[in-house]
């Protein structure tokens, strides 16, 4: 059984990630810095603080659910918060830890 344990930075290395999660065959894939956000398309939004700026992958985690078809996925949301749009517009978005189990 393999069991893979990483921290997805909100997406920040996107494509990098996603390239690895699909190689890694993992049965069991446990994932922090998890975005979702209900009703955005697949895209970029902007974690602010004060003068922090962080990229964040606005659907993170259905990105990774449909890249392993053959998981059970679950989120469990441990922040609500806005993050930001190109436009200027306030998103609401979730940020936590999504776990990914294969199954038959």
């Amino acid at each position: 059984m393999r069991i893979l344990s990483l921290n997805a930075w909100g997406g920040r290395i996107h494509n990098p990630l996603l390239k690895y999660l699909g190689s890694t065959k993992a049965d069991i894939l446990c994932l922090q810095e998890v975005v979702r956000t209900s009703g955005q398309p697949h895209g970029w939004l902007t974690y602010r603080d004060g003068d922090l700026r962080l990229p964040q992958r606005s659907n993170l985690f259905d990105e990774i659910r449909a890249l392993l078809p053959a998981h059970r996925a679950q989120f469990f949301p441990v922040a609500r918060g806005l993050l930001h749009d190109d436009y200027g517009r306030e998103i609401w978005s979730e940020f936590g830890l999504a776990t990914f189990v294969s199954w038959p």
